[in-house]
């Protein structure tokens, strides 16, 4: 009796398609096969930072807030880009990443252009 081995999913190169590491929110594949992919790290929630000048203090609302990290590496020629926001208001944060993805600097962009014009090889 033989075992049926499941289903597995094949990327655009007829690979089998592998999880996603854990803080992974995109991948793309380049010209010759590898892919760049980018990792998002967010810091813990802390509350802003007041102010340093007096006459500021009463338009300053105490809220939470995060600092964000994307990293956009390319697993072909290793080269990297990184994107860090701070203090990004922590109920805005959804809204903050559509409003930086019209934006010419932003990790999906530099990763999307990068895969375009890649050929180094996918690392062994």
């Amino acid at each position: 009796m033989h075992a049926t081995l499941p289903a597995r999913e094949l990327d655009p190169t007829g690979r089998a398609c592998q999880n996603w590491p854990e803080g992974m929110v995109a991948r793309y594949l380049t010209v010759a096969g590898a892919t760049v992919d980018i990792t998002q790290r967010a810091s813990e929630a802390y509350t802003s930072t007041p102010p340093e000048k007096p006459e500021l203090m009463r338009y300053y609302r105490a809220h939470q807030v995060v600092d964000l990290t994307f990293t956009a590496v390319c697993q072909g020629c290793r080269k990297k880009d990184i994107s860090e926001y701070a203090e990004i208001d922590a109920d805005r944060v959804e809204t903050f990443l559509d409003e930086q993805a019209d934006r010419c600097r932003n990790p999906q962009g530099w990763a999307q252009k990068h895969a375009a014009q890649c050929r180094a090889l996918p690392r062994p």
